[in-house]
């Protein structure tokens, strides 16, 4: 059921200081957060999970980054989510996936063969809205959520924030 993350120490810059190891983490706000972690099977009726995370900029790298909850609760206010019957970590990193791809939206809504071969639910996903889609995948919940402080944009997190923390793998 829990496994622990081992991953290599990365390199990592951010504002031109070098730190010493890190991963890529993004801030994605809630209920979007959860919907990408959670298991299908616990979301509320009319949910489904989230496995594209819309940016109005690319992505030029691809593998594992950490999803982690923002802290506003703008979204709630656009997103029929009862907050009581389903609570939501707010700030804090609660999971990690694996950046498949990024993709301009035009290239899903032409229905371009290399697209739909490699992601054949692109087309129809109710997240994909563009303009570039992060195509998530592997996507594992912490079972305790890390509190952290997010940043706009991609941001690194020491490894040693994420050291032994347990994951349970999401269910589509």
């Amino acid at each position: 059921m829990g496994t622990a993350v081992a991953r290599p120490p990365v390199p990592a810059r951010k504002g031109g200081t070098a730190m010493t190891t890190g991963i890529r983490a993004l801030t994605i706000c809630q209920p979007f957060a959860e919907l990408i972690v959670a298991d299908a099977n616990t979301l509320p009726p009319g949910e489904s999970p989230k496995r594209v995370e819309n940016r109005v900029w690319p992505a030029a790298f691809r593998g594992d980054i950490l999803i982690h909850a923002g802290k506003s609760t703008a979204w709630f206010d656009r997103q029929e989510w009862d907050r009581e019957q389903y609570p939501v970590p707010m700030g804090a990193i609660v999971g990690i996936a694996t950046l498949a791809d990024c993709i301009y939206i035009d290239r899903i809504r032409r229905c371009e063969r290399a697209v739909v071969e490699r992601f054949p639910w692109i087309t129809t996903h109710e997240h994909a809205e563009g303009p570039y889609c992060f195509v998530l995948e592997h996507v594992r919940r912490f079972v305790n959520p890390i509190p952290y402080r997010g940043a706009l944009g991609f941001f690194y997190v020491p490894s040693s924030e994420i050291a032994g923390a347990k994951v349970v793998e999401a269910a589509s």
